[in-house]
């Protein structure tokens, strides 16, 4: 197609998709379709004549083109056309939208600029102002447009296309930093939710393991008051045996054993409180990773995050200590009941005693 151009000044800024249009304030317009060329009427006033003007070049080549600007669009279409130059208002596109509908079909209205459309060329038109052509997609019309304004006699301004191009690849970077920026807060945000809810989390395993422990522990005393009875009942078998019967020294002997057995309860309470004093140390542990992960970010960790380490850390010394006691404590009655079998085991029941106690459980720490 050819975009013939007229004396008239102004210029145009054409955004393309399936349709293209090229036209000036005032030039002749050529509709350009898929498949093929169609003419516009040369009887709209504001469209202007649709014939090359005398080949001499007019005054008003050299004008300024610092007018007004318009832009409108064809409703349903990927179509825009901004008309740039003197007297380009929205009456003026009011005008051009209705004889675009005579002429071509379809609504047009006022639109705000879609500058998301890729630059095609930029054009120095005659008699005219500047034509700069956009274009979606493969850039086909777009360029059809350009080549036949430049064979019209516009020339190409490869200064604004370069101010154009570095503009939209500026205001592309900006945009991609800002969403870079969006999406690392939205990140930081939800990796803050995150270790602040762990913290909770961490808060609550603390408290039940330390229910737990605290549970276990107290539970070991039942067996020392056993330990303690049996002992008592090994003493009372023990005054029957004064008689030299050899029978009732065995029954001493195995009244101390019994004790033992006991010693052994408390050994297994013992490596139970291990267990819960390690998922204690292991919880107090986690709740102060995930209270340093917060106080990086700037995140207030929740209230009671530094009371609950030092209660746990208080449970578990009270622990200790208190399984330590209990060990040493049947550890006592165990040495008392092999002692008092042992002296028994004389004369004629020689060698019938239990032998030497057991080595207690090691204490805690």
């Amino acid at each position: 197609m050819r975009i013939p151009l007229d004396g008239r000044k102004g210029a145009v800024i054409i955004m393309t998709g399936s349709l293209v249009i090229a036209t000036g304030a005032g030039f002749g317009m050529y509709a350009a379709f898929s498949g093929g060329t169609t003419k516009a009427s040369s009887t709209s006033p504001l469209l202007g004549p649709t014939s090359m003007p005398s080949a001499s070049p007019v005054a008003a080549a050299n004008e300024d083109n610092d007018g007004g600007s318009c832009t409108i669009g064809r409703s349903g279409d990927n179509v825009q056309i901004t008309l740039a130059g003197d007297g380009a208002d929205a009456s003026t596109c009011q005008q051009f939208g209705q004889d675009l509908a005579k002429n071509l079909g379809g609504f047009w209205q006022a639109e705000t600029q879609n500058l998301s459309l890729s630059l095609s060329c930029v054009m120095d038109v005659p008699n005219a102002g500047t034509a700069t052509v956009m274009d979606s997609g493969s850039q086909f019309y777009g360029q059809q447009v350009c080549q036949d304004l430049q064979a019209g006699g516009a020339v190409e301004d490869t200064t604004a296309e370069g101010g154009i191009v570095q503009g939209q690849q500026s205001a592309s970077a900006a945009a991609a930093a800002a969403e870079s920026q969006s999406a690392a807060a939205a990140a930081q945000q939800s990796q803050d939710a995150a270790d602040y809810s762990a913290a909770q989390n961490a808060i609550a395993n603390l408290a039940s393991d330390v229910q737990g422990m605290n549970g276990d522990v107290s539970g070991t005393s039942s067996d020392i008051t056993g330990a303690d009875n049996d002992l008592k009942a090994e003493q009372h078998d023990a005054t029957q045996a004064g008689s030299g019967d050899c029978g009732d020294v065995d029954t001493v002997g195995g009244d101390a054993d019994t004790v033992s057995g006991d010693e052994d309860t408390v050994g297994g309470d013992e490596d139970t409180a291990a267990a819960d004093i390690s998922s204690v140390r292991n919880d107090i542990a986690q709740l102060q990773q995930d209270d340093q992960a917060l106080q990086a970010d700037n995140v207030a960790p929740p209230s009671i995050t530094a009371s609950a380490i030092t209660s746990a850390q208080q449970a578990v010394k009270s622990a200790i200590s208190t399984m330590n006691a209990d060990i040493d404590t049947v550890a006592g009655y165990v040495t008392k009941a092999y002692e008092l079998a042992n002296s028994l085991a004389t004369g004629s029941c020689a060698g019938m005693g239990p032998g030497s106690a057991p080595a207690p459980p090691t204490h805690l720490s």
